[in-house]
This record gives structure tokens, C-alpha cells and sequence, in this order.
């Protein structure tokens, strides 16, 4: 598989999504005339650190039309599919489809996957420092098959390249360990499954120092 991404789409998620979305073109005008006015909204969003741009952008939309918005609740995948479900939150802005389809199809009724954030799609996949990149023409993750290339990532010493990974019952979890399995890399990469940002911050400082990184990552982010 070529180092480039996966195509998955990031989308809007539940009724009062679709509403934001559809209304904004015309947002001056229909804040002039509070829509929302007498309506409280419990907003959700995810436990990683790049999912709240986003949803902080929908809570001012929706306050600019008149909603009483709560604070949003910070919840893991699982439990945001199930609270949504349930009617415990309205809304958040991320869910990734088809990542998070299984977690929708748990949900069942009760829950709508409503417009995108990312009109089109979005893309996840892995990436590598540029320097490296081309220095050893590295293009596939077929490259970190060869030894040499294995020893520029391993950072522990144990054999194997060392990658930001995505932790456990993230939808890209799941997509990077099928793909380890597909292609035969499991002797060859180890898939940190750290907490995200802090795995991520520890990267760009190995890239500030000139040190060869290698990770998993998504945009929108």
C-alpha cells in the first residue's frame, strides 16, 4: 500500500446538525430571527484534542441562531453512539463513516448520520518525514520490509519500525491492524497505541531534532 491515505468521510452527525449546515448560507438573516430561541442543545464531542475545533464551531453557530447550547459532553465513540441513541446528547460533529459504522449500527434507532463537515470526503493514512522520504526513496509501506528502513524508525531497539498508531476502539485502529495483517507487516512495524496527542507530541519533537518519525493521521485535523 502506497504511503499516501485512505479515503473515509467525515460527517455531520444527528438532526440539529442538518439544520446548522442547511440554515448557514443565510446565517445573518436567520440569527435576526432566533430559530432557536426556547430550544436547549447538549452537544457531544470526541475525547481527541483535534475533534474540538470543529465542534467548538458548531456550538457558535448554533448560538448565533438563538439555541441555548450546554456545554458538550466529552465522550469516548462508544459511548457517544449509545448516549446519542438514547437521547442523553443531540449531536456531535465527529463521527468517521464507514470507520464508525459498526458503532452506528449498534445505536440503532434513534440515531441519523445527517450532512458533512467535509463535503467529499476526507482522508486518513500514514505519513513519514519528508527528509527520509527522500533520502531512501521511500514510497510503500512494502519499504519497511527491508531492514534498513526498519532500523531509521525503531526507536526501541526491538527490531521493528516504531508508528503512532491510533488507540484502542478508534475506528482506525481497527483499519491499521487489518492492515498490518493484509500486507504482512507485523514482524516489521509496531503501532503505538499510546493516548493520541501525547504520542503525537512526543513526534514532533523527535522531528524538531532532525529524528526520522512515522505516524497515522487524518484531515480534517
Amino acid at each position: 500500500m502506497r504511503l499516501k491515505s485512505l479515503r473515509s468521510a467525515t460527517v455531520a452527525f444527528g438532526a440539529f446538525m442538518l439544520g446548522a449546515l442547511v440554515l448557514a448560507p443565510a446565517a445573518g438573516a436567520l440569527a435576526a430571527m432566533d430559530p432557536g430561541k426556547g430550544v436547549t442543545v447538549q452537544p457531544a464531542r470526541a475525547t481527541w484534542s483535534t475533534g474540538y475545533f470543529q465542534a467548538e464551531i458548531y456550538v457558535k453557530a448554533l448560538q448565533e441562531l438563538g439555541y441555548d447550547v450546554k456545554r458538550p459532553k466529552e465522550l469516548k465513540n462508544e459511548l457517544f453512539y449509545q448516549a446519542v441513541s438514547q437521547g442523553d446528547v443531540d449531536f456531535w460533529v465527529n463521527g468517521w463513516f464507514p470507520l464508525h459504522n459498526d458503532l452506528m449500527e449498534k445505536a440503532k434507532s434513534g440515531a441519523s448520520q445527517v450532512g458533512y463537515v467535509a463535503k467529499g470526503g476526507a482522508l486518513q493514512g500514514y505519513l513519514i518525514d519528508k527528509k527520509m522520504a527522500d533520502k531512501y526513496k521511500i514510497t510503500n509501506l512494502s519499504d519497511f520490509k527491508k531492514p534498513e528502513i526498519k532500523k531509521l524508525f525503531d526507536t526501541n531497539g526491538d527490531g521493528k519500525a516504531d508508528m503512532v498508531a491510533c488507540p484502542p476502539g478508534w475506528g482506525c485502529e481497527k483499519v491499521i491492524t487489518h492492515h498490518m495483517q493484509a500486507y504482512g507487516l507485523e514482524d516489521d512495524i509496531n503501532p503505538i497505541k499510546a493516548e493520541y496527542s501525547a504520542s503525537m507530541a512526543d513526534t514532533l519533537a523527535r522531528y524538531k531534532s532532525g529524528e526520522p518519525i512515522f505516524f497515522y493521521t487524518w484531515t480534517p485535523n
